[in-house]
């Protein structure tokens, strides 16, 4: 079969394929031709147990599950599979039906991401189901009408909800902050909504979080784990004054001192720079504005797990970076590897650490040569394989050889890397694993011609990939 050269000749080769994967990727290329549709809609919908089974599919297009819910006849289980499938489009018979669905259907309703606002709104006005308005709450597609409307009915009852959701209004969060406990407050100040210094919170809350913060300060630390929750909270997010991080950072409990040492408000690092606790120091070794004795200091920290931290640190100093590189831990020497900053000298002494994590590591450097990744493909660690395998760097002759390797990792890899030309991915084309030859679909480096030959595959996901490509191809072309 020839490679189709519009939406007509695609539709005319799911038919021939004759098979319900064939003809979903099609089928909403095949929309403005009713003659198409009602071909491809044949083999869809003939058999119940297609329909069932795409109703459960997770790619299956938007437009074929129309369609299904279209001709459903309210059969239970099917209406319950395209319920509960996220691509479904809720309308058509479905909200026709509304009044006559079991609360089974109207929970999932209520959840669906595509559900419609006016929908929504309908369910959070009239319904009485405390956790079908909890979906409702939670439910994306509800925006700060269908929220207000909520939080009128049920405040308390549904704010961990309501403040879950992005659109919930700065004023609904205000009063959730005030009226909520300390779980609430915490998520309230969590919320993307609830910026330092945003002008969606007024002075009042923002006045109120200090004071939160400031009755918590010093050593008589909280007791109570939810408010220090809370105060964590406050301390990770807003440019609270510098006495009171100051202060807070003495805290008794090791949870706020590292939220302390995580802002970036907070300048005085000195003051925790012999902490007792691994926690803090560990977000101390991450930060930016490290001096090089601060480096140097944390560079001999007993815990692993700071020099791991440090040796990750783009702001590393040469010096501290030489001194890691020959940490006694695989997992610091591993750091180092990974850091952008790591020079090709570096990289040349870890190509041959006794470590294959390390090893892997330099494979995956941006700033691997090609010379270091022709001696790593020499390896016969499967990490060290792939890192070669999907770097940019790395020869054809070797990707060559590698696309044939036994191990699927390492073959994907090649098709991860964006370097590898046509000639490098045609034989993964014949992968005996579904998922490379699926990938593949939608590589730019193979013509048309290579991914049609995929459209009799004997896997059903492959042959739906390719007929999808083809038809989105085919519709972007014609907009």
């Amino acid at each position: 079969m020839s490679t189709p050269d519009g939406r007509d000749a695609l539709v005319a080769a799911a038919i021939e394929n004759g098979d319900i994967y064939s003809a979903a990727g099609a089928f909403t290329a095949a929309q403005l031709s009713l003659k198409n549709v009602e071909a491809l809609s044949t083999i869809l919908l003939t058999k119940r147990r297609d329909a069932l089974r795409l109703s459960r599919w997770e790619h299956t297009p938007a437009s074929v599950l129309q369609a299904i819910a279209d001709r459903a006849n309210f059969d239970q289980m099917l209406r319950t599979r395209l319920m509960k499938n996220q691509n479904t489009p809720v309308s058509g018979k479905i909200v026709e039906q509304i009044e006559v669905l079991d609360r089974a259907l109207l929970g999932l309703i209520a959840k669906h991401t595509q559900t419609p606002k006016a929908l929504l709104m309908r369910l959070a006005i009239e319904d009485h189901d405390v956790m079908l308005l909890k979906a409702v709450a939670r439910n994306l597609s509800s925006d700060a009408e269908v929220l207000d409307r909520l939080i009128q009915r049920e405040p308390m009852k549904l704010a961990s909800e309501i403040v879950s959701n992005p659109a919930a209004s700065a004023e609904m969060l205000e009063t959730l902050y005030q009226q909520g406990d300390v779980y609430i407050k915490s998520a309230v100040l969590g919320h993307q909504r609830v910026l330092a210094g945003s002008s969606l919170i007024s002075s009042g809350f923002m006045n109120k979080v200090q004071v939160d913060a400031g009755i918590r300060s010093g050593k008589s630390t909280l007791k109570s784990q939810p408010d220090q929750l809370v105060l964590q909270r406050q301390l990770a997010k807003f440019n609270l004054p510098m006495a009171l991080l100051t202060t807070l950072a003495q805290s008794e409990d090791s949870a706020v001192r590292a939220a302390v040492a995580s802002n970036s408000a907070f300048v005085d690092v000195h003051l925790m720079m012999t902490d007792q606790a691994p926690a803090v120091r560990r977000v101390l070794a991450a930060r930016a504005d490290l001096s090089i004795n601060q480096m140097q200091s944390l560079s001999i920290d007993q815990d692993v797990w700071v020099r791991v931290w440090l040796a990750r640190n783009n702001a590393i100093d040469r010096n501290t970076m030489l001194h890691l590189a020959q940490d006694k831990e695989h997992e610091v020497r591993r750091g180092v590897a990974r850091n952008t900053r790591c020079p090709l000298s570096l990289l040349e002494k870890f190509a041959v650490d006794d470590s294959a994590w390390v090893r892997a590591a330099v494979a995956y450097q941006a700033n691997a040569n090609a010379d270091l990744l022709v001696q790593l493909a020499s390896d016969d660690d499967v990490d060290v394989l792939s890192g070669v395998a999907s770097n940019s760097h790395t020869p054809k002759a070797i990707l060559c050889v590698l696309n044939q390797h036994g191990d699927a990792d390492v073959r994907r890899g090649v098709i991860l890397n964006k370097a590898a030309d046509r000639e490098t991915l045609l034989p993964i084309l014949q992968d005996a694993y579904y998922l490379h030859r699926m990938m593949l679909v939608w590589s730019k480096q193979l013509s048309t011609a290579d991914k049609w030959s995929l459209h009799d595959d004997p896997d059903e996901n492959v042959r739906f990939a390719v007929f999808k490509w083809f038809g989105d191809t085919f519709l972007k072309a014609e907009h």
